[in-house]
């Protein structure tokens, strides 16, 4: 059936070649586009539309257009690093408002030299070692938990290693 289809558009794109309007823009789609056709329709894990790729590249154009009116380069450069840890806080599953806001609440109380543990990456099991009660309140004091093992998911640990 696909293959009488496919006969069927090169046939009558030969005709239609000449002429202008829809019916051959159709036909040479049909046409230029055999192979992914045929792989969509052999494969039903593959999406015939391109929605997810283009909402995706609007945001970058976005991004894009509001840089045009960044101010300064210094201030491009932090708008950068702002959208990237947001980007990273979704990358990792989490809710970027919310880290955000949580990463603001600790980061006074923070030890500088310990500022990687609130990296997306970590920051689950860093929030998990915080009291609750702390991170809900608006100000006050966080107790800083001990320091965690700072190793990507997957990788073994120290002790591991020897083992």
């Amino acid at each position: 059936m696909i293959d009488a289809f496919i006969d069927f558009a090169k046939q009558h794109y030969e005709r239609e070649k000449q002429r202008r309007g829809p019916a051959r823009a159709a036909l040479g789609y049909v046409v230029r586009q055999e192979g992914p056709l045929r792989a969509v329709l052999a494969d039903g894990r593959l999406r015939i539309d391109n929605n997810w790729s283009e909402r995706e590249l609007r945001k970058v154009v976005r991004i894009r257009d509001a840089a045009l009116f960044a101010g300064s380069t210094e201030h491009a450069e932090n708008a950068g690093a702002h959208l990237t840890l947001i980007a990273s806080a979704k990358l990792h599953h989490l809710n970027p408002r919310e880290y955000v806001r949580d990463v603001i609440r600790v980061l006074p109380c923070w030890p500088e030299d310990r500022y990687l543990e609130l990296a997306p990456l970590f920051w689950t099991e860093t929030r998990a070692r915080l009291d609750a009660d702390e991170l809900a309140a608006e100000v006050g004091w966080i107790t800083v938990p001990d320091p965690i093992p700072l190793r990507r998911p997957g990788e073994e640990s120290p002790a591991e290693d020897r083992a």
